[in-house]
Parts: structure tokens; C-alpha cells; sequence
């Protein structure tokens, strides 16, 4: 495939194209645009089915609360981007030298590179479920979240510089893909910027969310003799945790990382616009699969009439020190439960003798009692 990247960044009103012969086309623009759109294609058509059925399973409460808004807003700017893709690659492939076909790139640089950010907003949600404000000391919520909100800032303005270079460059350019090549170096600075910046803030977000839910030690210190079903439900509830934490915050930050060796090592704007379109679309569906996920579980305990013996004591290993004034390890798995999984609690009555937590608003045992403790059934609803 020819590459673009030895046309000079300066001048570039004077990069023109001259007309193919009749019939043709470029041969060299047409190749990876297809790729291009292929690849847009995919992505977009895998959050149709998702937002079908994100809004099959959810109810009227879970319509209205912020994360599922911002699902379907992410979502909404990810068909967004992918029929802005269609229109734009259709004109460069049948008419490269139309001025339309330039404004539509500008666009299409736009959204990609605000998306990140609107879906990233859904992490630090997810991260206020497990850190509430009213079970967080004041200290500690302060230590997270404001630098947290910085890079956040921080990420908006650079974003904001880098589109208005980038259309600075595609309306001086007489191409689409001439002009994207010539950014992908020319603003290649910003790039960089946004990129360590998503992986600093994803990393950031993923080991504190990480840390909070402590999967590995929950895992080995939870102690309970149930019944097969029991079981079940109590593993799924931990592989749902994490794989909520997989697909939300790993897979971005590996993602993120690949762009940068890119960017410092690949000279190709085509092979970095593939990673680039990729990373948005795995963010898209990451936190989409978590929220259907979610809404999945609370459907299906609204269909299925309530049975006793359905979910165990859930047993969560606690973390030491923090100085003191930390939130309890009931309140803190309670918002868990309350903000990032849904599930539903048959009345039942059981043996605890470590330390126990109720999901919902059952009374807990005390810690080596061996006292009897009774779950009214209830379902919990997602954030």
C-alpha cells in the first residue's frame, strides 16, 4: 500500500491531486479507505443490537439514571461517528478532490477523538460507586478524584487544540487523506498528549476500582457451604464485578498504550487510524456490555418469581489501615451492589459466622456470632 507520509507539512494548499483517467479511481486513496470503512462498518454495526437490547432489558427506573444516559449518549456518538465515516469515505472514493468530503473528515476527526472522553466520564461513575462521598473520608475522596477531574480538564483543552489544528490542516488540504496523513504528523504532539493522558487516567481508574472490589482475596476468603444454585449465583456476581472491570478499564488502557508505540514508531497514518477507530469502539462496548449486563440480571429478577436459598452470605475481604474513618466494608460493598450490579435476594435464613454482608436492606450478623440472619427478598437497582 503507498504511503502518504513523505508529502511535506508545509504548503499544503499547493498538495493537489491531478484527475485520474475516466473510469478510474485512485488507487492509492481507494485501498485504505475501505479498510477504513470496513472497519467503521464493524464497529457500528455491533452497537445496534446492544442499544436494541440495552433498552429491552431496562426498566423505567434505570432509563433515568446518569450512567444509562451516558450509554446511550455514547452510543449515539458512536453511529454518529460511523455514518459521518460512510458519508465522508463514499465521497473520497468517488469524488477525492470535493470540498464536502474535507468538512466531513473534520467532523469525523472530531468525534473520534471526543468520544474517549464522554466514555471515560462513565468509568469515574462507576468509580463513585465503589468511593461514595458519603462513605469516602474527605481526605481520601479528594486524593482520587481531584486529580482525576485535572486530567480530565486537562484531556478537553488538549482535545479541543488538536481539532482545531487538525481543521486548520484538512481545509488547507485539496484531500481528505492527504490532509489526515499530514495531521496524523503535524499535530502529532497533541496525539501523544491525549494518549499518555488516557492511559494515565484509564490505569488510575482501573487499580482503584480494582483495588476497592479486591476480587482475589473476596474470592479466598469467602467461606460457605450452599447448595449448587447458591453457588452459582454468588460466582457469577464476581465474574460480572470482573469483568466490568476488564471490559471498562483494561482492554482501553492496552489499547491506548498500542497507539502510543504507534504513534512514536509508525509513520502511517492508516495503520494508526485503525487502532484509533478500534480503541473507540471497544470503550463503546465495554461499558455498554457491563450496563446490558446489569440490566439484564435486574429484568430477569423481575420475571422470575422469588425463591429462597437463591444467593449466599457474600463475604468480601476487607482492606487494612487508612487511616481510620474509613467507610465499613458492609457500606462500601452495599454501594457495590447498589450502583454496579444488580440482583435480587430471596428471603432466606442462614448461619454466618464471619463477617457477613446482607445485600439490600437486611440486618447483618455479627462478626463470629454464628447468628441467624433473615433477607427480606428485594431487587437492587443499577446506579
Amino acid at each position: 500500500m503507498a504511503s502518504l507520509s513523505g508529502l511535506p507539512t508545509d504548503g499544503l494548499s499547493q498538495v493537489t491531486l491531478p484527475p485520474p483517467p475516466p473510469g478510474f479511481a485512485y488507487t492509492f486513496i481507494v485501498q485504505p479507505a475501505l479498510g477504513i470503512l470496513l472497519t467503521f462498518i464493524v464497529g457500528t454495526a455491533m452497537l445496534f443490537p446492544l442499544l436494541v437490547t440495552l433498552f429491552f432489558f431496562s426498566t423505567q427506573q434505570l432509563r433515568r439514571k446518569p450512567i444509562f444516559i451516558m450509554n446511550v449518549l455514547s452510543m449515539s456518538l458512536g453511529i454518529a461517528t460511523g455514518v459521518t465515516c460512510a458519508v465522508h469515505l463514499y465521497w473520497t472514493i468517488a469524488e477525492p478532490t470535493r470540498p464536502s468530503s474535507i468538512n466531513l473528515a473534520s467532523a469525523l476527526g472530531s468525534l473520534i477523538t471526543i468520544t474517549p472522553i464522554i466514555v471515560e466520564t462513565i468509568l469515574v461513575l462507576r468509580l463513585l460507586a465503589v468511593y461514595p462521598y458519603d462513605h469516602t473520608p474527605r481526605w481520601l475522596f479528594t486524593l482520587i478524584f481531584v486529580p482525576l477531574a485535572l486530567i480530565k480538564t486537562a484531556r478537553i483543552v488538549n482535545v479541543g487544540i488538536f481539532i482545531h489544528r487538525f481543521d486548520k490542516i484538512m481545509k488547507s488540504s485539496a484531500n481528505s487523506l492527504i490532509g489526515s496523513e499530514i495531521a496524523w504528523s503535524a499535530v502529532s504532539k497533541n496525539a501523544k498528549t491525549e494518549w499518555l493522558l488516557q492511559v494515565v487516567d484509564n490505569t488510575a481508574a482501573s487499580g482503584l476500582f480494582l483495588y476497592k472490589i479486591d476480587i482475589r482475596k473476596t474470592l479466598m476468603s469467602s467461606r460457605y457451604s450452599a447448595t449448587n444454585n447458591r453457588r452459582g449465583s454468588y460466582t457469577s456476581i464476581i465474574t460480572g464485578l470482573f469483568w466490568i472491570a476488564i471490559s471498562n478499564f483494561t482492554f482501553p488502557v492496552i489499547l491506548s498504550i498500542i497507539e502510543l508505540i504507534m504513534l512514536f514508531h509508525e509513520s502511517s497514518f492508516i495503520s494508526g487510524a485503525y487502532v484509533l477507530i478500534v480503541n473507540d469502539y471497544v470503550q463503546i462496548i465495554g461499558v455498554l456490555l457491563a450496563t446490558v449486563w446489569v440490566a439484564g440480571a435486574h429484568w430477569l429478577d423481575d420475571k422470575t418469581p422469588t425463591k429462597t436459598n437463591m444467593l449466599p452470605s457474600m463475604k468480601f475481604a476487607s482492606r487494612a489501615g487508612g487511616g481510620g474513618g474509613g467507610a465499613p466494608v458492609r457500606d462500601t460493598m452495599h454501594m457495590v451492589s447498589t450502583n454496579v450490579i444488580s440482583f435480587h435476594v430471596g428471603a432466606e435464613s442462614e448461619d454466618t459466622s464471619d463477617l457477613s454482608l446482607t445485600v439490600g436492606n437486611g440486618s447483618e450478623s455479627e462478626t463470629g456470632s454464628g447468628k441467624q440472619r433473615r433477607t427480606p427478598g428485594r431487587s437492587e437497582s443499577f446506579v
